[in-house]
């Protein structure tokens, strides 16, 4: 049985520096629209963000008495971000895997990868000309995963990333079928 838990909302009002308007997000942001490879490697607000993803995996594994390794995370955008930077330093037991569409990695210049979490498959989707997550920030996040997580991880095809031609933020039909096949496959391949 497979089911699925949204977190609605956000978790805190973020703002982009040098602008007067405030978003819904995980973590503030120093450049919209493109968001590019200067944006800081930790946010304000990233941190935290983090604890409360892990809080929620534990509460989720321990109310719903599922093995993490049933539980696949995942974001959109900022969330992708956030999706991968709590899913590889999650130590609470291995995760099904992590998606990504539409973000980015965000400590690019040391992916910290948790022990358990050293075979957790990622996938990490974007668009070859999305207007806010820039086409050189998602192939700076595929160098930096691939580059941390060693020759092991290519060998075991521990990380996908896949370019779509779409020039939208948001993911067109064939993408959200690469990204639901994946999920898929996570549970046929044995993942609990």
């Amino acid at each position: 049985e497979i089911r699925s838990v949204r977190i609605k909302g956000c978790k805190e009002e973020c703002k982009v520096e040098g602008r007067d308007e405030r978003f819904c997000g995980w973590f503030d942001l120093t450049s919209y629209s493109p968001v590019t490879t200067s944006e800081p490697l930790s946010p304000p607000g990233l941190t935290s963000s983090v604890s409360y993803v892990h809080g929620l995996i534990d509460s989720i594994s321990t109310s719903m008495k599922m093995d993490t390794r049933r539980i696949v995370l995942g974001g959109f955008s900022q969330g992708g971000a956030l999706a991968i930077k709590a899913g590889l330093t999650y130590g609470g037991g291995e995760l099904g895997g992590i998606v990504s569409v539409s973000g980015w990695i965000v400590d690019r210049d040391a992916v910290v990868v948790e022990g358990v979490q050293r075979n957790t498959k990622v996938l990490c989707t974007n668009g070859t000309a999305d207007e806010i997550v820039d086409l050189g920030l998602a192939k700076e996040s595929e160098k930096a995963i691939k580059r941390d997580r060693g020759e092991e991880g290519e060998q075991l095809k521990l990380n996908t990333f896949k370019y779509f031609q779409r020039k939208s933020h948001g993911p067109k039909k064939d993408e959200v079928k690469v990204v639901r096949r994946w999920i898929m496959d996570r549970f046929i391949a044995g993942n609990g």
